[in-house]
């Protein structure tokens, strides 16, 4: 399925699970999700630019590489990468891959007849 993603173009020598392991400093074992749904979840959770630049950079490319292709200047980037680097940290995406959640219905949303 990840054939034609961006995960795949730059990234390809990793799988999701071992990159969220890393973040997360858990075992890729807690991962349920299949690669695909975990790519969908931080598709839903990340903009377009910011999961660019994340897989981009976990994929080894260099911070001027990055710039450069992303045609951003070095404060743009300095403030893409913080701001998607603190998405991961916070409880909703984490839970979110944790649990292989990948419903587009939003606990706030969700009523109980």
């Amino acid at each position: 399925m990840l054939e034609h993603s961006l995960w795949h173009q730059y990234c390809a020598s990793k799988t999701i699970r071992e990159v969220l392991a890393g973040l997360y400093e858990i075992d890729i074992e807690q991962f349920s999700a299949s690669e695909g749904e975990l790519y969908a979840i931080m598709k839903r959770q990340l903009t377009k630019r910011e999961l660019r630049l994340f897989i981009m950079k976990e994929g080894g490319k260099s911070i001027t590489d990055i710039q450069q292709s992303m045609g951003l200047s070095a404060d743009h980037y300095s403030n893409m990468e913080h701001k998607a680097y603190r998405k991961f940290k916070i409880d909703k995406l984490k839970n979110a891959l944790l649990a292989g959640d990948v419903s587009n219905v939003d606990n706030k949303t969700d009523y109980k007849s």
